[in-house]
């Protein structure tokens, strides 16, 4: 699936249009997720970018029992059905099937579409730097690997595994996510070398628009490939004394850490 290319045909729809035109959903799921939509104020909004900001929910915690956005969004892809209205379906079906109900719905759907958006950005991210770096092999992990690995995008090069955290550096949530990461706290980090790769949209050389979705740039990949070849990746055993705070500031920057 080319994702750059299916950018520009879901932003040719509506999601109404987006939602009713898919099949293998009962009339109650296709209901239940116009009326997410309208609550949303998404109705007659295009599939695009731009759609995804300000939405309701956006800020709670992406940890909802029984919902996977991870396992949704790849299990839609792998299946070639991936639209942001299919996303939206299947994340009101794994709700009903854990039982959220009502309010939680909306905030969930809105919360999961923030999710959407950062998965589209690893996937494009990926191809690009294999594209970009010679002699790269780089894929998105798997929903377990995201999870139990800490794990975004999974490269390798020269003989070496990397394994790169990618998240929008303007995000405060984000950044204190990856900093508990980083110390420990959201589970044990596992063996070899990490990149963190903070996306910070005031520097327009790192990022593009693409029908509205923030994607990595082209020079971006290019300064992976130059960290992994002079930075000092030992550095961060002198920062990780440091408090929580100095943490998320260290995270803000783009760096190669062994672990």
């Amino acid at each position: 699936m080319n994702l750059r290319l299916e950018m520009i045909s879901w932003a040719s729809s509506t999601y109404e249009q987006g939602v009713s035109c898919l099949s293998g959903y009962s009339a109650a799921e296709i209901t239940l997720a116009k009326t997410v939509l309208k609550d949303q104020d998404l109705t007659y909004k295009k599939m695009n970018g731009n759609s995804v900001c300000g939405l309701k929910g956006d800020k709670i915690s992406s940890d909802l029992p029984g919902v996977n956005m991870t396992e949704v969004f790849s299990d839609l892809l792998n299946n070639g059905n991936l639209t942001p209205a299919s996303y939206v379906l299947n994340i009101l079906r794994a709700c009903n099937k854990a039982n959220y109900s009502g309010s939680q719905l909306i905030k969930i759907v809105g919360r999961s579409l923030v999710s959407f958006a950062s998965f589209l950005r690893e996937i494009d991210f990926a191809d690009v730097i294999q594209n970009k770096i010679t002699g790269s092999i780089c894929t998105r992990a798997t929903a377990a690997g995201d999870k139990l690995e800490h794990t975004d995008i999974l490269l390798n090069y020269m003989n070496e595994e990397f394994r790169i955290w990618t998240y929008t550096c303007t995000n405060n949530d984000a950044l204190n996510h990856t900093a508990e990461k980083l110390l420990g706290i959201r589970g044990a980090l596992p063996d070899g070398t990490i990149i963190l790769c903070p996306l910070d949209l005031s520097d327009r050389s790192l990022y593009i628009t693409h029908e509205g979705w923030f994607l990595y740039s082209d020079f971006y990949a290019k300064k992976i490939q130059w960290v992994i070849d002079n930075a000092d990746r030992s550095a961060y055993s002198a920062v990780k004394k440091n408090d929580k705070q100095h943490i998320v500031d260290y995270v803000k920057k783009m760096h190669i850490i062994n672990v």
